[in-house]
């Protein structure tokens, strides 16, 4: 699962979800991507007031230390909450520019939906990884002599920890090598708790498998040694919870 400082949610959850927003924010010139993110910044503020020790109704000092942002994965609820706060946004803003009453109603409809969907992820509880590592960022692609045919090819990377655990690939990259090379794939940006990495490769972005059979050191590069192998898995979606973190299923007042 992606983490939540990975990002949580898209413009495309934004349409799966209400297929006219895209028209709704091109009429009323509203940036949906800034929408996604006032909504990230607000629910991080939402889950570690929950994750304060004084919410966990005296039951904290069975816990392990509380987790900050990094180490929360996206699961459905969360997901969910953060599309319908991300709608919620956008038509406040829509029904303030025109005061419509279409757009008070889906403010108040994605309102809703947003705190139910906030309730199920206290229902369940947050995901949470111990040794969090970050989405990888688009790996560095060039081209050095080797005599495979002329190709355009893609390419992303993903970095390993200690226990193996594999973290979210990060976007592709793209080059087109001439005949007569082949493609060299480097990481950028090592996560301190990295300790090796993959790369997914391709000559289609959406079709990208693993290229090599075992994880690579930090220090190296993988050179294609052959046609790049369509056999391999399909890029994961990042780290698994290792526990869940119980949330208070009420909110204490002072």
């Amino acid at each position: 699962m992606a983490l939540f400082t990975d990002g949580i949610s898209t413009i495309q959850d934004l349409i799966n979800q209400d297929n006219s927003v895209l028209t709704t924010a091109q009429t009323e010139n509203i940036d949906l991507t800034q929408k996604l993110a006032i909504a990230l910044t607000e629910l991080g503020i939402e889950v570690m007031a929950l994750l304060q020790p004084g919410n966990t109704c005296g039951w904290d000092v069975w816990l392990p230390p509380s987790p900050q942002l990094i180490n929360i994965v996206v699961t459905p609820p969360l997901q969910l909450w953060h599309v319908f706060q991300s709608l919620t946004l956008v038509y406040q803003d829509a029904y303030y520019n025109q005061l419509n009453d279409r757009y008070q109603a889906k403010r108040n409809q994605f309102q809703q939906l947003a705190k139910w969907a906030m309730q199920k992820l206290i229902q369940s509880g947050l995901g949470i990884v111990s040794d969090p590592l970050p989405e990888a960022a688009a790996p560095q692609l060039t081209a050095i002599p080797g005599g495979q045919p002329a190709a355009t090819y893609y390419a992303s990377v993903s970095w390993l920890n200690v226990e193996g655990e594999e973290g979210q690939p990060g976007d592709a990259a793209a080059l087109t090598v001439e005949a007569g090379n082949v493609l060299v794939v480097q990481p950028l940006s090592q996560p301190t708790n990295a300790v090796s990495w993959n790369v997914y490769a391709g000559t289609l972005a959406t079709v990208l498998t693993l290229q090599n059979s075992a994880p690579l050191a930090l220090d190296q590069v993988w050179i294609q040694a052959a046609p790049v192998s369509l056999g391999g898995t399909a890029p994961g979606t990042g780290q698994a919870a290792n526990y869940t973190r119980s949330l208070p299923r009420v909110i204490q007042r002072g």
